[in-house]
């Protein structure tokens, strides 16, 4: 696989921008945020500062306590009060393969369910702050989403975090909420509630829903670092790992011992970033 420094991505995007076929349609650009527009996950990070916040309301408990029992997790039948003890034993059992990534993503999207938009909003700024904030950006990343703004590309941030937590860590990247494609859980009468918007932007419902808001334009390129970010690569044009997780080397490895092809567009590349500083919290489990 190629790794190739900023200006020589950025040249192979505007060589795939040049195909005759792009010709009249804006062109975009899709970015994972965990682990790829940033080291470390804020989704984890945000289900974390619940925990230690200790303010679980019934409506999250009881979701919680059903997810558990869905999978057979012991520990399920405690109290309202117990919600530490549930949110921390289902995490846990994702950890050990019990609970499946796509639904940790979702109890972690509607983690605080009965609260008030404004106080979840505010969680999801002091968790982004508390995290580092911009000094978690990978600036290679960052470089490239300046070029290709400038460049006339539409930009999508494609996460299965949180929906505010990743807005509040996108925002000083120029993300709107328009342009953002997260975990979601509806707000009624102001009050979050244990339910998701799906599909969620996780595997393939990362293209679905990046498809369905291109409405059939090109997708110049997408930049992920984990095997559910896969769909989504194989959409692009010019597929960009950064800092590729274990999981996604050996999916692409394998393909390519099948002799099989990613996707439509190119192989898949590597952008070359700096290494970790070590006050950077590392990737998390899940780096969506």
């Amino acid at each position: 696989m190629e790794l190739l420094a900023v200006g020589e991505v950025v040249a192979r995007i505007a060589d795939a921008a040049a195909d005759p076929l792009f010709r009249g349609l804006r062109a975009a650009l899709a970015f994972d945020g965990d682990g790829t527009l940033w080291r470390g996950d804020v989704g984890e990070d945000f289900f974390h500062a619940a925990v230690e916040l200790d303010r679980f309301l019934p409506p999250a408990v009881d979701a919680m306590r059903g997810v558990g029992r869905g999978v057979q997790l012991p520990g399920m039948d405690l109290g309202h009060d117990a919600g530490v003890a549930i949110a921390r034993r289902l995490f846990q059992g994702y950890l050990d393969h019990i609970v499946p990534e796509d639904v940790i993503c979702e109890v972690i999207g509607w983690v605080c369910a009965g609260w008030r938009e404004a106080d979840v909003v505010a969680l999801s700024r002091e968790v982004v702050v508390r995290g580092g904030g911009e000094s978690r950006w990978h600036p290679e990343v960052a470089a490239v989403i300046e070029w290709a703004r400038s460049a006339g590309f539409e930009l999508f941030l494609v996460s299965a975090s949180p929906r505010p937590v990743v807005e509040a860590a996108a925002a000083p990247l120029g993300f709107d909420r328009d342009h953002i494609l997260a975990v979601t859980a509806p707000f009624v009468g102001g009050v979050m509630i244990p339910e998701v918007l799906r599909p969620i932007p996780y595997g393939p419902g990362k293209a679905a829903l990046l498809a369905e808001r291109l409405g059939g334009r090109p997708l110049a390129a997408a930049f992920g670092d984990n095997v559910f970010d896969v769909p989504m690569l194989a959409a692009a044009r010019v597929p960009v790992l950064v800092e590729p997780k274990p999981r996604l080397v050996a999916h692409l490895a394998a393909l390519e011992a099948a002799g099989a092809p990613l996707g439509g567009g190119g192989p898949p590349v590597r952008l070359h970033v700096a290494p970790t500083p070590p006050a950077v919290p590392p990737g998390g489990a899940t780096g969506s």
